[in-house]
């Protein structure tokens, strides 16, 4: 099960500090989390720590983001998968060109597209998300062939329920806007928070394949 974390490293997005988001996974007893922050990688030494110290199991990552809008999310399999990922982002930060909508080849990295970008065509290391909101509407959406490509995904960015608010005031300040004119296509899902394991493995129950699909790549 991939838990896919933003921390208040996700700048003008996330909320939580990386201490809080490891300690409440452990409090739901996760024992593998991925943290994930938008264009940037800075917490995920904090978090290699804070997870070490809790006997959680970390996975480290950035989620790439073109304005509002997920392209994918990279994750190391190993330390050569960390310096592909940072290299790929400074090379588009210092250029300061739009994130492309492929990453490069890889050779030790997975990448998880979102659900609306089936039409593609998948590398070895390439996977789609099914976010537990989308349970309902990928089964006709996605070919036969790539059923063996879709893994068990959840997006977390929110840990207590008054960080949806802050949130809100954090995106509106990114769009230079009113809190009133933010609308949901700017901001997180409320629904971004942690489940537990179990609620987790129940919610697919049904398609016990995106589970262990999510578990191989673990």
């Amino acid at each position: 099960m991939l838990y896919s974390c933003h921390s208040y490293y996700s700048l003008k997005f996330g909320t939580a500090k990386v201490e809080t988001l490891v300690g409440k996974a452990q409090e739901l007893g996760i024992t593998t989390l991925l943290l994930s922050d938008i264009n940037n990688s800075t917490g995920c030494f904090d978090f290699v720590k804070e997870c070490s110290e809790r006997n959680i199991k970390p996975i480290v990552g950035v989620e790439v983001r073109s304005g509002d809008t997920w392209l994918y999310t990279c994750i190391a399999k190993n330390s050569e998968g960390f310096r592909e990922i940072n290299e790929f982002l400074s090379e588009n930060n210092f250029s300061k060109r739009e994130y492309p909508k492929r990453t490069p080849e890889f050779e030790h990295v997975y990448v998880i597209f979102p659900l609306s970008t089936v039409e593609i065509d998948l590398l070895e290391y390439e996977f789609i998300g099914i976010r537990p909101f989308e349970l309902n509407l990928f089964f006709n959406r996605v070919p036969s062939k790539l059923k063996n490509k879709l893994v068990a995904f959840h997006q977390v960015t929110f840990c207590e329920p008054h960080e949806v608010e802050l949130h809100k005031l954090l995106k509106a300040i990114d769009h230079n806007t009113l809190l009133s004119m933010i609308n949901k296509g700017n901001v997180a899902r409320n629904d971004e928070v942690f489940i537990s394991p179990d609620s987790f493995n129940s919610l697919y129950s049904e398609y016990p394949e995106l589970i262990k699909n999510s578990e191989r790549i673990i």
